[in-house]
């Protein structure tokens, strides 16, 4: 019986472990990430606040990553599509292509941050 246990107890173990390294593939970044903050020097915008004049909403500015490999950015009214994909040397990365430029952004958690020119943008699930 205790062998029984013990083979059951790794078999579970085994395909738990697989299912984890499933879920760090690209798919799991898929999704859709939402406007959450913003930092412009040393002062932080959130949403529900107003930059320059410009009510900050969670649709402000968004990514979407479809699991083929496309994606979606809109800030501000504007659309681009774009393509993407893991960084090849770091997990926690994905490199989006958009108007023949490729950008890297982080994306871990559920969380983009990017930043472009001193300004950090951080967008969420």
């Amino acid at each position: 019986m205790k062998k029984v246990g013990l083979w059951f107890s790794a078999v579970l173990a085994l395909v738990l472990g697989i299912c984890c390294l499933v879920a760090c593939g690209s798919n799991s970044q898929a999704g859709t990430y939402r406007f959450s903050s913003m930092k412009v020097g040393d002062k932080t915008f959130e949403v529900g606040q107003t930059y320059e004049g410009i009510e900050l909403t969670k649709d402000f500015s968004t990514i979407t990553l479809s699991s083929d490999g496309t994606a979606e950015m809109k800030s501000m009214g504007i659309s681009q599509k774009a393509t993407w994909k893991a960084n090849e040397e770091d997990s926690g990365k994905v490199d989006i292509t958009v108007m023949n430029q490729t950008i890297t952004v982080e994306c871990s958690g559920g969380t983009i941050t990017m930043e472009q020119e001193g300004v950090i943008i951080v967008l969420k699930k």
